[in-house]
Formats: C-alpha cells, structure tokens, sequence
C-alpha cells in the first residue's frame, strides 16, 4: 500500500482525468466489470448467471498473481502513449503526461523494490492502470486467435500465471 502526500493526489487526480478521457468505459468489453465505475462484483455476477442459463457450461476465472507488483511501467505507458496518439494528442499534452507519469512511478519506485516494475497497491489510479493494461487481454479471450498461441514460460514465480475452472455444468 502507498502512501500518498498532497502533492501525489494532485498528481494522481491530473493523471486521472487526463486518462479517464482518453479511456473511456466504451474502450474495455462490456463483460469486464472489475475498477469500472457502474459495473462490479454483482454486475459480474449477473453475467456469469445469464451465460450459464443460455447453455454455456464453463467459466474461467484467471488469477495472475503479484499482478501490481510485477506490471512493467514502461510497457504500460507505451499502452497509455499509443492510446493518446491515436487521440491525437498534441506534443504538448504528450509531454504533460510524461511528466505526471514520471512523478507518479518516481513515488513508486520509492516504496516498490524493483524500480520500473509495479504499480502500487491502493493508490486511486490503480483500477484505470490495471483495466488499461489486461485490456488486451480480455480482448484477445473473448476472441482468440484462429491458430493456438502458447505464451512463453515466466521467468520467476513472481510473474506465474494460473488458469482454474470455477464452474462446469453438464
């Protein structure tokens, strides 16, 4: 958990609102309910609930552990950047966000052991920086490739990956 001073809410507000316009809730799936304002724990619910009474009989739930702790910072802000250009920020928004972004993982690094990996628990852009990053993801679930594609093996434990069926019906 970070503790943050005044001087980080202001940053973390500016990069909120800065991020939340050009991540709009119509970006993510509408089957992703997690840290989106409206949608929860119970909307998610309603739509495991739904699926399974229109036949489907399995779903998945995908635990990526140590997640905050092990999300590279450059890689999400290469998500964020691209984002923003295909917004078509000007250079000196862009150079507005590299700076919020820079004080932001500067804080972390602080209390994080490894610099320029992890997000933070607990901080108010938490939610957004997770939803942006998994977004790929939840994409590339609901609609994989035509041909398999196997992930590499992680490197550490901190980085494993773990699949568990919750629920099957017959």
């Amino acid at each position: 958990m970070i503790k943050t001073t005044f001087p980080d809410g202001l940053v973390m507000g500016a990069l909120n609102g800065l991020l939340r316009d050009a991540f709009p809730e119509s970006c993510f799936l509408p089957e992703c309910c997690g840290y989106i304002p409206g949608r929860g724990a119970r909307a998610a619910v309603r739509q495991v609930m739904s699926a399974l009474g229109r036949g489907y009989g399995t779903v998945l739930r995908l635990d990526i552990l140590s997640f905050n702790d092990t999300m590279p910072q450059e890689r999400l802000t290469g998500l964020i950047i691209r984002r923003l250009r295909e917004a078509r920020w000007d250079s000196d928004d862009l150079d507005l966000f590299h700076e919020l972004i820079y004080r932001f993982f500067s804080r972390v690094d602080a209390v994080l052991a490894t610099p320029g990996v992890g997000i933070g628990m607990g901080t108010s852009l938490t939610p957004l920086f997770t939803n942006i990053y998994l977004n790929r993801l939840d994409h590339f679930v609901k609609s994989p490739p035509a041909r398999p594609v196997r992930a590499p093996e992680p490197r550490d434990n901190k980085a494993a990956y773990r699949l568990t069926v919750v629920a099957s019906l017959w």
